[in-house]
């Protein structure tokens, strides 16, 4: 069961003697290969000592990789063990299946053993307090997208984490007035996860409890010893005024036999699993241990659907007060952080030519990834699963970014094919290769386009459209009710820096340090710079401190960082500073009084070859981000001219 990441073994002396003389090594190789005059003794030295560079560099360059590998390999065990899932003990199971009857039998809140009295109902029905929220509990796992009207998600990537704030309406099935307090199922994080500082509040912003794992055990417990018990009548039906039928508890929950016993503690061994399973095989399971049951078919129906649901998921289960619930809506909050992973991290899977597609695109993702954290920038693009939405008929998602970005790109992709998501897609069961429209992961399938002027009732989603805004608003409608439902859909947007940015300043810098190079090359290529003199060697160290300022005064503290190609100016323009400062030191006049030599090819008055290359490197790159700026700058222009149309727009001056 621990997931706890293991320790990093300790190197033995002699593995680190074996490393510290393989340093040793490579470093010696090293400066063999920067040396020369080694070999002056032997005929044609120069031929045997370049061979020896070469092959000196060539050997340090093989051990450095082999330390490098040797310590990747090391941290690499940082990994966690992967959590296996748990079985319960006999004597915990017992007390489930016990405390199961008693829950919906004559248990009342205020029972406990020190009373003396008998066990009686808080309302004097002879009805078990627990019985209705249980119930309503049970409809509320096996129905979750009916009751779930409305669900608005908000995520935040200010800072180094994302905060999800989320917002759930429930409509509650009948009889809850009859209840004496709600649980109210908000959340479905899968076995094994953690959830990080949860917060759960109601409409007014007040806290609100919820359930200890081995109470929503217990309440899981009570729920199936209800649905076997009562069959499809413990579920709350349209007609019906009752959540439960009017009968004697206590006589409807004995077994016939030894046989159902078992049977129900089978099911409640799949209940109280802990860690992350597989739902295939347990599906399976589940249906073998329904197969023999003596239920009609629809109570074998709500069984699977009610022990599918919690055999995978650890539900966090809200207990609410019936006095906040207006006409049977009740709404809740809860908020939490989420870690991010890298978007880049699959390699994508090995299924033929569009894999391989897949792998160079990803290997190029990868390698840009890797450019940006080693140039302290955060990432352009977030991903977003929507997993929400199919728990609800109605989902609004809206993702928040910083206020200095504004959203460049905004898709709705399946996760496994990448493929745009389309108003004529369908669920369907993995497991089948799908050619064009997928894999053989993917949960959905092409069906059939609707005709001109007419839409599909099933399913509906719009992305607000951009218009230089720092968020995206996506709506789903229908996703929840869809059988089968499509999984591993997932909101990508990616974020650009709103003009003028970073790339105004590495366009200044760029500026700067073409202008100072030219100046400075013409004034050496025509002997116009007194001998031994210092100043033009300062001021062209100038573009170098400043572009490694803006390099360092970027946003440290923003998950969604600034811009790759403003980064990469900057550091074309503080290393041809540095160029420029040696290329001077080389070619500065050492005598005064000498004429400039005859002119020959020349860039704005500069002949020297050296200053003419260093010219035209830094004019280039000037030009580039120049232009990549202004492109940027008439792009965010445009998006904020867009119209949202209906007369619904707002002018500002």
């Amino acid at each position: 069961m621990s997931a706890q990441e293991p320790r990093l073994d300790p190197e033995r002396w002699w593995t680190r003697l074996w490393k510290f003389f393989v340093a040793l090594l490579g470093l010696s190789f090293f400066i063999a290969s920067l040396s020369s005059g080694y070999l002056r003794r032997l005929p044609n030295w120069e031929w045997w000592e370049l061979s020896a560079r070469i092959l000196f560099g060539l050997l340090a360059l093989v051990l450095a990789a082999y330390l490098f590998l040797k310590r990747r390999g090391k941290l690499a065990r940082e990994e966690a063990a992967p959590t296996q899932a748990a079985y319960p003990f006999p004597k915990f199971l017992d007390s489930l299946w016990t405390e199961g009857a008693r829950r919906i039998t004559s248990e009342s809140v205020e029972d406990n053993a020190s009373n003396g009295k008998k066990p009686v109902d808080s309302k004097g029905t002879g009805e078990s307090d627990y019985l209705r929220p249980i119930a309503i509990f049970t409809e509320l796992i096996m129905n979750v997208s009916k009751h779930r009207v409305r669900v608005a998600e908000t995520v935040d990537v200010e800072g180094h984490m994302m905060v999800q704030r989320v917002i759930v309406e429930f409509d509650l099935p009948r009889g809850w007035e009859q209840a004496k307090f709600l649980y109210l199922p908000v959340l479905h994080p899968v076995k094994g996860e953690l959830v990080d500082n949860f917060h759960l509040r109601d409409a007014q912003d007040s806290s609100l409890t919820d359930l200890t794992y081995e109470e929503t055990t217990r309440l899981a417990a009570a729920g199936l010893r209800l649905l076997m018990a009562f069959g499809d009548k413990a579920v709350i039906a349209a007609e019906s005024e009752s959540v439960v039928p009017p009968v004697a508890a206590e006589a409807s929950t004995e077994w016939p036999d030894a046989a159902m016993v078992a049977k129900e503690k089978d099911l409640l061994t799949l209940l109280a699993m802990r860690g992350p399973v597989d739902i295939e095989p347990m599906q399976r399971t589940i249906n073998e241990i329904l197969e023999t049951f003596e239920v009609d078919d629809l109570t074998k129906g709500y069984l699977r659907r009610y022990v599918l649901e919690l055999c995978g998921a650890y539900p966090i289960v809200a207990v609410v007060d019936p006095q906040i619930v207006a006409g049977g809506r009740v709404l809740i909050k809860y908020e939490r952080t989420l870690m991010p992973a890298s978007v880049t991290a699959a390699a994508g899977s090995s299924e033929g030519p569009p894999a391989r597609s897949r792998r160079a695109k990803f290997g190029v993702k990868r390698w840009r990834g890797l450019m940006r954290i080693g140039m302290g920038l955060r990432p352009a693009q977030v991903a977003v699963p929507i997993s929400l939405a199919l728990t609800a008929s109605s989902y609004h998602l809206r993702l928040n970014a910083p206020e200095s970005k504004y959203v460049f790109e905004q898709h709705l992709t399946c996760s496994h094919c990448d493929q745009l998501v389309t108003p004529s897609w369908v669920g369907s069961r993995p497991g089948v290769k799908r050619g064009p429209v997928g894999t053989a992961k993917c949960t959905h399938k092409a069906g059939v386009e609707p005709s001109a002027h007419r839409f599909d009732d099933r399913h509906y989603f719009r992305l607000q459209r951009r218009h230089g805004q720092n968020f995206v608003h996506l709506y789903m409608r229908g996703f929840g009710a869809a059988k089968p439902k499509m999984h591993d859909l997932q909101v990508v947007a990616r974020f650009k820096e709103v003009p003028p940015g970073s790339r105004l300043q590495a366009a200044v810098t760029a500026f700067a340090t073409t202008v100072l190079v030219i100046v400075v090359g013409y004034m050496v290529s025509n002997h116009r710079v007194a001998p031994e003199s210092d100043y033009p060697a300062v001021i062209l160290a100038l573009p170098a401190v400043v572009a490694s300022w803006f390099g360092i005064a970027s946003e440290r503290n923003a998950l969604v960082g600034g811009s790759l190609l403003a980064r990469l100016s900057l550091i074309v323009s503080g290393v041809l500073s540095i160029a420029s400062i040696v290329t001077y030191l080389m070619t500065a006049p050492t005598e005064a009084g000498s004429s400039p030599p005859p002119p020959q090819v020349s860039l704005l008055g500069v002949t020297h070859k050296a200053w003419i290359a260093l010219s035209l490197l830094s004019l280039v790159n000037f030009v580039y981000i120049y232009y990549r700026f202004v492109l940027k700058l008439i792009h965010y222009r445009d998006l904020m001219r867009r119209k949202q149309g209906h007369g619904s727009t707002m002018k500002i001056a």
